[in-house]
């Protein structure tokens, strides 16, 4: 994924409330795309903003996985 404006962990837990742990287990899920470099995930704004929709409703929803995405 090319990183553009990106934010941490912590970043999208203060923005959705919600505790860090939290966000790394929706990303460890596939709910929320992010990148790790490292140790740390990083969250693409883009993708951030468009899994807010789904989390309004009250939960985040798990994201279809693209065929070239699949393991072969």
């Amino acid at each position: 994924m090319p990183l553009g404006e990106t934010l941490t962990v912590v970043e999208v837990a203060q923005r959705t409330g919600r505790h860090p742990e939290s966000i790394r287990r929706w990303i460890r899920a596939g709910w929320l795309p992010a990148t790790k470099i490292g140790s740390v995930f990083l969250v693409n704004a883009e993708d951030f903003e468009a899994f807010q929709l789904p989390l309004a409703r009250g939960r985040p929803v798990r994201r279809p996985v693209d065929a070239a995405d699949e393991p072969l």
